[in-house]
């Protein structure tokens, strides 16, 4: 996600592939209940990408859009999902690539992670977890399965968004966004 344009995780469902897993078409919507058991995570390291920011819970903006920290170097936490730890569902992670005043952010090269790829996260009560990635897709912005990526059901893993392809100067915007992916070690 860039400062210098429009952040956006909005909308639902054409991706291109290296693969991965969707809130409505308005985008991620504060739920009623509270999200299932687990913990809110505090920091992200991921070794391979000298990537180590603290984490900030999140919810959603004005436009019904994921918010994202004005700080490049922090990672939001979508609170109204899963939390770390949690027995089922994604705990969303949503992070910056750049900005024009701040420079490049804390998901810079998050474009590069491979399966496989080592994901430590820190979290408020209980120690560390561990994640393997298992996949990395790129999404056209008016078609990111929100749904499927925001679900609280379903196995547990992390998912990482962030602004990717090409940069559009018009709209002051990347065109898509790269989705990471993570199971539980």
């Amino acid at each position: 996600m860039t400062s210098h344009a429009r952040s956006s995780v909005s909308a639902v469902p054409a991706h291109t592939s290296h693969r991965s897993p969707a809130p409505s078409a308005a985008g991620p919507v504060a739920p009623k209940g509270s999200a299932p058991a687990g913990s809110a995570p505090t920091r992200l390291r991921i070794e391979a990408l000298a990537l180590d920011a603290p984490v900030i819970p999140v919810g959603v903006d004005e436009r019904g859009e994921l918010a994202i920290p004005a700080d490049v170097d922090t990672v939001g936490w979508y609170r109204y999902g899963s939390a770390a730890g949690s027995a089922t569902g994604s705990v969303v992670l949503a992070g910056h690539v750049d900005s024009a005043q701040q420079g490049v952010g804390a998901f810079r090269a998050l474009w590069s992670a491979e399966p496989g790829t080592m994901i430590h996260l820190d979290r408020n009560n209980g120690g560390p977890l561990t994640y393997r990635v298992v996949s990395r897709e790129t999404f056209g912005k008016n078609a990111i399965p929100l749904t499927a990526l925001f679900a609280t059901t379903g196995a547990p893993r992390l998912t990482l968004i962030t602004c990717g392809g090409p940069f559009d100067s018009e709209s002051l915007s990347y065109t898509d966004n790269v989705v990471v992916t993570a199971v539980p070690t």
